[in-house]
């Protein structure tokens, strides 16, 4: 865990402490890049389950108090990826080539799992 924030080691160990089927940090980072360029916001509500499990499960909290520090950390790692991804260092760090259309190819992929209800 060499490298990241003590946040970002606390969130990491909290999501591996819930289930083996909740996402990894590597994994979530991908996942809120992905909710954030969606044309449409997508509630929290929506999004957060498929954190815990990738499905519609219920996530392992042991009390709400856990469940309050677990979405705390979540939603404080959402608001730095935001944060980040309208910084010119992020833009200039992942601007697509021209002949791909990287971005719509990943956003697409996160937008079709945790599309909003009709």
């Amino acid at each position: 865990m060499r490298g990241l924030s003590r946040t970002q080691k606390l969130l990491s160990k909290a999501l591996l402490d819930l289930d083996e089927e909740a996402m990894l940090l590597e994994v979530l980072d991908g996942f809120i890049a992905g909710v954030l360029v969606c044309p449409e916001m997508i509630p929290p509500s929506v999004w957060l389950p498929l954190v815990w499990n990738g499905q519609d499960g219920e996530p392992a909290f042991e009390n709400v108090t856990h469940a309050n520090r677990v979405m705390g950390l979540v939603m404080e790692h959402y608001n730095g990826v935001a944060r980040a991804r309208s910084s010119k260092r992020l833009a200039t760090m992942h601007r697509p080539s021209r002949s791909t259309n990287a971005t719509v190819t990943f956003s697409g992929s996160y937008g079709s799992r945790a599309s909003t209800p009709p």
